[in-house]
């Protein structure tokens, strides 16, 4: 072999060399990337189309919702629930033949319940206290069947005031805590 094959051989072996690594190899490089790119995008796309085609079944259900939080909103407290909740105690109380002289929901709750926009993923509660007169066994009784009413919560306070010589009927005062919302009976 002569000399300017062996250069021509070495020149070409170079050439290719050259394009090798600075045509070759970038752009397969670049080609793999964006293959992955695609690759990526095709699942974008395909996570995008899935949350479109669930978007009516998420819309219904936010509506569903929406209406069912209105729904039990409406009903956890009005104004017309505490009458008859006052309407509902004023009665055990005529059923256990004692006089109720007072009911005292603390003024400053009525006014703070009328302030706030219920919770509907809270209950909302009232203390009452009542001013009753009568004897003991039926302020007993009246006491028992008021713990076992489904509004009942709690009691918060009892006292009896009553004379020594017992010519007086004794005055009791109960303070309970109540659940509002439909009263709705036994």
């Amino acid at each position: 072999m002569n000399r300017s094959t062996q250069l021509y051989i070495t020149i070409s072996i170079g050439i290719i060399a050259a394009w090798i690594f600075l045509a070759f190899l970038p752009n397969e490089h670049r080609q793999q990337q964006s293959k992955m790119r695609l690759t990526e995008d095709e699942q974008k796309l395909t996570d995008f189309q899935t949350t479109l085609e669930q978007l009516p079944l998420y819309l219904g259900r936010k509506k569903d919702l929406d209406r069912q939080k209105t729904d039990l909103t409406s009903k956890l407290y009005t104004k017309e629930d505490v009458l008859n909740l006052f309407d509902r105690i004023r009665e055990q109380a005529a059923e256990r033949h004692l006089k109720l002289t007072e009911i005292t929901p603390p003024v400053e709750e009525l006014l703070y319940l009328n302030t706030i926009v219920p919770d509907s993923s809270t209950p909302q509660f009232l203390n009452i206290g009542l001013r009753l007169g009568g004897n003991y066994i039926n302020f007993g009784k009246f006491v028992s069947d008021l713990e076992r009413a489904n509004y009942f919560r709690g009691v918060n306070r009892c006292q009896i005031d009553a004379n020594a010589d017992g010519l007086k009927e004794p005055t009791f005062y109960f303070g309970f805590k109540a659940l509002l919302g439909t009263y709705k009976g036994e």
